[in-house]
């Protein structure tokens, strides 16, 4: 006798005689059987059945085979044309609209990255946000691009260009990226370099026009290196930082005359006082430290972020030029890096 208590449980109990024909049999399954059916009664043994596994049953590819079968036979036999051709054409409707949607935003992706490279190309990118942020370009002074950064700058715009030398351009362009960084937005202005192997004879004419009487400036280009000339074209006037220049360092009790620094005349023309738009103009001295201790390399650029503060807030010393005279044309064996 055989009681499933799950599917790896069984009860059992044995009868004690063979089955045969005769009555006795019988009546001990009977008597048995009313004996479990009490509810203080159990049966004495116990096992645990082993999972059995069908070797005649069919794979499951063939019951997959099989249930199609089936469900076609079911379907063309109760489903008529009428009602299979609406439910084709729904199933095929939804294919198109998921293929269409598929194929969309393909050609958005596309689109996104032609956009971001059209934007690159004009110095210009995308935020996740979808918004255009400016990048920054940092163009070199040349004869090719002069009249384009001073000349013919706009009422009202600026360059920002720093003097470097082939040897210090990577690392001081580098430095000087980092501090226009925040004002990138700014469409009034235009950061460059200016090579002084190739702009030494410039920046000598502009320097000579900010004096009372030309004279010849001697000039030695490794101490221009770290100059920085934020330059007006249309008002023609600029301003100047350098790390040894008072305007970047202040410190009080090193000063001297301008005349010192450049060949800089600490002399105003009374004419520059009227300038509406300088915001009182103090005599720009020459910072002469007592120690003359050097400046390093990785040093020049270090108070340009607070010069550049005192640049747009108008209380830098303005130098006027009566012109902006021309740039040399280097040659064309004058290789840059």
């Amino acid at each position: 006798v055989l009681w499933r208590r799950g599917e790896e449980k069984a009860k059992y109990e044995w009868l004690h005689n063979s089955w045969s024909q005769v009555n006795v049999s019988a009546d001990e399954l009977k008597e048995t059987l009313s004996r479990l059916l009490s509810a203080n009664e159990v049966l004495s043994g116990e096992a645990t059945i082993e999972h059995l596994v069908d070797e005649h049953a069919s794979s499951i590819f063939v019951r997959i085979a099989n249930k199609m079968i089936e469900i076609s036979e079911i379907l063309r036999d109760n489903i008529t044309k009428d009602e299979l051709i609406p439910a084709a054409s729904l199933v095929v409707t939804v294919g198109v609209i998921l293929a269409g949607g598929y194929l969309m935003s393909y050609l958005v992706k596309l689109e996104e990255e032609n956009v971001q490279k059209t934007l690159g190309a004009k110095g210009l990118k995308v935020d996740r946000k979808g918004k255009v942020v400016p990048e920054l370009k940092i163009h070199e002074l040349r004869a090719e691009t002069y009249n384009g950064m001073i000349r013919l700058l706009k009422p009202g715009c600026r360059t920002i260009v720093l003097i470097v030398d082939r040897e210090s351009k990577d690392k001081l362009v580098a430095k000087f990226y980092k501090h226009a960084w925040p004002f990138r937005r700014n469409k009034t202005l235009m950061f460059g370099f200016m090579y002084i192997e190739k702009g030494l004879s410039w920046y000598k004419k502009i320097l000579n026009l900010t004096l009372p009487e030309p004279r010849d400036i001697k000039i030695n280009p490794k101490n221009c290196i770290g100059t920085v000339l934020s330059l007006n074209g249309h008002r023609r006037y600029f301003c100047m930082y350098h790390a040894k220049h008072p305007e970047a360092t202040r410190r009080p009790g090193y000063y001297t005359s301008s005349g010192a620094f450049m060949g800089f005349d600490s002399e105003n023309d009374s004419s520059d006082a009227e300038d509406i738009e300088r915001a009182k103009p103090a005599v720009a001295p020459v910072l002469d430290s007592p120690d003359h201790l050097p400046i390093f390399e990785d040093q020049l650029l270090d108070g340009l972020q607070n010069w550049m503060d005192r640049l747009f807030e108008g209380s830098t010393y303005r130098y006027h030029v009566n012109y902006w005279p021309e740039f040399p044309i280097s040659p064309s064996t004058w290789n840059t890096k």
